[in-house]
């Protein structure tokens, strides 16, 4: 999975890039997503910004919550 679910949740995130109520915060995690994907030194401040995505989008956005978790338990596992 490793690099994989950040992949995914970077393309979940260019999806959901239209809701204008989340515009601004979309935008934001998928500039961390892409820092990420760069730099391992970035995967702890990475997962904070995650964990707290998950409480923003709740379930207005069920799909990439989803993604926002899978992300999250790879970097737990230390897959990145």
């Amino acid at each position: 999975m490793s690099k994989n679910a950040l992949e995914q949740l970077k393309d979940q995130l260019e999806s959901e890039a239209g809701d204008d109520q989340h515009s601004e915060n979309i935008a934001q995690l998928k500039t961390s997503v892409e820092r990420g994907m760069d730099d391992a030194d970035y995967h702890p401040t990475l997962r904070e910004e995650l964990e707290r995505a998950i409480i923003l989008f709740g379930d207005d956005h069920p799909e990439l919550t989803s993604a926002i978790r899978a992300a999250i338990d790879t970097l737990s596992l230390g897959g990145l």
